[in-house]
């Protein structure tokens, strides 16, 4: 009876682990002609009674026990597929892509070794551009964690036939800017710049970032308002297992790394980039015409009286992440999150550049010439949060979330000579504060219509908004006569300071119905109908003024 008991005893922990022992397999099932996803491919685990059914993108995740299976994939019209030695560990996920060909020819069996297949490698992005019906190329995330750079305009350089112009914007096959557009998830976007209906690129950094592709033809189910480049950029997927990363790192820079250069002081949540308040005091009363009305004097005294920065020392360039992704839910209706954060604030120092030189057109020489010593702190600030429901095998609805912001904010010193109306020196402190912002809202729901046709209805509904805002940028000049030691300011050139603010909405719709035709065309073959609805409204707001100096 005792050794009963300890029998039992020792069974029962022993089938509590192995109930407990379990890993995930995941993975794709693909078309090997087109690369094209198979959606309701039968996915069997051989040894095991671990079985699934691939979604409308091909994508299959089984729990299976811990330990070494063949994993046989079949779907009608298609030729089945075997994968053996395929290693489950307990507590993870193994990812598999399988390719399945066209059932035209009888094949005994087709045995192929398993390897673990990144979602956003560089094998999944090249099987997209084979099955695309246009001519596209792009780098995906694989590719951009390798690669140097904080954003999307340092990664879309390694894109054939792309460069990139100021730092932000594409020039696809050496056509300008303006002949190219971006899509976000597969919709135009609203831009920032008040000259440029293209989104600058640094707005994305990159660790928020799928894929970017560069498609270089049009398709009708896409805007066709390109000539050089249509720039897709694809933000993260939430993935097959639950993840968790951080990442934060420093930089350098010899020219502004604990120099001291001129800044202003920082007020608040200036560190995120946002306005404290001290820059946006745009007064509500437009003063007069007259610059020395007595009328003038309250709208003077609401700016900010900070007007020469003080030297002090930069800290050290910063870059960090948090992501964290999952799924949560049984397998028949699973619940997938992928939330990530991203903040960057970078310094950079021009000690001397120079700014402007105007020669006389009698005498040959210089009659102006300015030599400027800058100081430029960028900061970045960038949220996601992507969710999906999936509904059975065959429907998915996702909610796409995108908030990313730029400020940037430049201080100068400009001292230089002037050898008319009597002037010998002038100089220039000027303070220029940016903020960019970016806001999208995407639902979007992926339905099979197996009863009719066997087709897909995919549906989008898209609110995006742009902003751009430069509050109280202002230059002071001060000058300095021949044979006087000291600077002031003129009374007879005035110092400008403007305020310039830009808004841009869009709210878009789409739907697209698509038809297989493979029953008597080629494979891949598909009819797709749809249609496209977009409204766009854009405002841009600029304010002049001159600050005189007091007659008296």
């Amino acid at each position: 009876m005792i050794r009963a008991l300890l029998l039992l005893a020792l069974l029962i922990p022993t089938q509590a682990f192995a109930q407990q022992a379990r890993g995930f397999l995941a993975g794709r099932v693909l078309e090997r002609e087109s690369g094209r996803p198979l959606d309701f491919a039968n996915i069997v685990v051989v040894g095991s009674e671990a079985r699934a059914q691939a979604d409308l993108d091909g994508r299959f995740r089984i729990p299976v026990a811990a330990g070494v299976y063949s994993v046989r994939v079949t779907r009608i019209g298609n030729a089945p597929a075997q994968i053996d030695s395929v290693r489950i560990v307990a507590g993870e996920t193994t990812t598999i892509n399988v390719a399945l060909g066209a059932a035209v020819i009888r094949l005994s069996g087709v045995s192929v070794t398993a390897t673990a297949v990144q979602q956003a490698s560089e094998d999944a992005l090249l099987l997209a551009q084979k099955s695309a019906p246009r001519v596209s190329d792009g780098i995906s995330a694989e590719a951009i964690r390798r690669a140097p750079g904080s954003d999307a305009g340092d990664a879309i350089v390694r894109v054939t036939g792309v460069s990139v112009v100021d730092g932000k914007f594409a020039v696809v096959r050496g056509l300008a800017e303006r002949y190219s557009n971006t899509l976000l998830n597969g919709v135009e976007l609203p831009s920032p710049e008040p000259l440029k209906k293209i989104v600058p690129l640094d707005l994305f950094p990159s660790s928020l970032l799928e894929s970017i592709v560069v498609s270089k033809t049009a398709t009708p189910d896409r805007p066709g308002d390109f000539a050089g480049g249509s720039v897709e950029v694809t933000t993260k997927e939430f993935p097959a297992s639950r993840v968790f990363e951080a990442n934060i790192a420093t930089g350098y820079g010899s020219a502004a790394t604990f120099q001291e250069l001129p800044r202003l002081r920082q007020r608040g949540i200036d560190f995120l980039g946002f306005d404290a308040g001290s820059r946006r005091q745009m007064p509500s009363a437009i003063p007069t015409g007259d610059p020395f009305s007595p009328l003038n004097e309250p709208f003077s005294e609401r700016l900010r009286n900070e007007w020469t920065p003080t030297a002090s020392v930069v800290p050290p360039n910063i870059d960090a992440g948090l992501s964290f992704g999952g799924r949560a839910g049984g397998d028949e209706a699973p619940f997938g999150y992928a939330v990530a954060l991203s903040y960057g604030r970078s310094t950079e120092a021009n000690p001397a550049r120079l700014s402007q030189l105007v020669f006389d057109a009698d005498r040959g020489v210089p009659d102006q010439g300015y030599i400027s010593r800058e100081a430029t702190t960028i900061t970045d600030l960038a949220a996601i949060g992507n969710f999906a429901l999936q509904l059975g095998p065959g429907s998915k609805i996702s909610l796409k979330n995108l908030y990313t912001r730029n400020s940037e904010e430049l201080l100068s010193r400009s001292s230089g000579f002037e050898t008319y109306n009597g002037l010998a020196e002038r100089v220039i402190y000027q303070a220029r504060f940016i903020s960019r912002q970016l806001v999208q809202t995407q639902l979007t729901g992926d339905h099979a219509l197996r009863p009719l046709f066997k087709s897909r209805l995919e549906w989008k509904a898209t609110a995006s908004w742009a902003g751009r805002d430069e509050p109280e940028n202002r230059s002071l000049v001060y000058f300095r006569q021949s044979g006087s030691g000291d600077l002031a300011l003129s009374p007879s050139s005035p110092s400008p300071f403007w305020f310039r603010f830009l808004r841009d909405r869009v709210l878009t719709g789409q739907a697209d119905w698509s038809i297989p035709l493979t029953a008597f065309m080629p494979a891949g073959s598909q009819f797709k109908m749809g249609a496209l609805s977009r409204t766009r409204d854009r405002s841009f707001d600029a304010y002049h003024f001159r600050l005189w100096a007091n007659r008296e």
